[in-house]
């Protein structure tokens, strides 16, 4: 039983955090007309949190994971990582715009596109990937890192 639970590790601890991000964006989205205060502090958390996500992911986890299966340069934490700077730039082009009370809902429904298919590679390929390739003591070492 205890073996699952490591087994799957990767896979439950970002994709939980994955769900509290998308909360916390839907939560700013859904307050962002009639409580504008309380939509930028939603959007900072979010933007903050989501940030500090892909960090764990770049610098800890899919250099742990290319290390492990050596695929490095290539296969999936590439494309991850290309997507990742859409993500960032799309995250700051939305902070410039609720900074000049210009709300791009075009822009924000098109990260929220981007992430839904983003989340659903990284939880159903790359950490279950992970989760495969990761020693019990490389799982120590991301989550003391972290």
């Amino acid at each position: 039983m205890e073996s699952t639970v490591v087994q799957n590790l990767v896979t439950q601890f970002f994709s939980v955090d994955h769900e509290r991000l998308d909360f916390l964006f839907r939560m700013y989205r859904e307050n962002k007309q009639n409580q504008r205060y309380k939509a930028v502090l939603l959007f900072d958390k979010f933007s903050e949190g989501l940030k500090r996500h892909i960090r764990w992911e770049e610098e800890l986890l899919f250099p742990m994971f290319e290390k492990a299966t050596g695929m490095n340069g290539s296969g999936p934490t590439m494309v991850m990582r290309h997507e990742h700077d859409k993500i960032r730039a799309m995250l700051d082009e939305i902070s410039e715009s609720l900074k000049n009370d210009d709300h791009s809902e075009a822009l924000e429904k098109a990260l929220s596109e981007l992430l839904l298919l983003h989340n659903e590679k990284e939880e159903q390929v790359l950490y279950v990937q992970c989760d495969r390739a990761l020693t019990e003591e490389q799982l120590l070492t991301l989550f003391l890192d972290m």
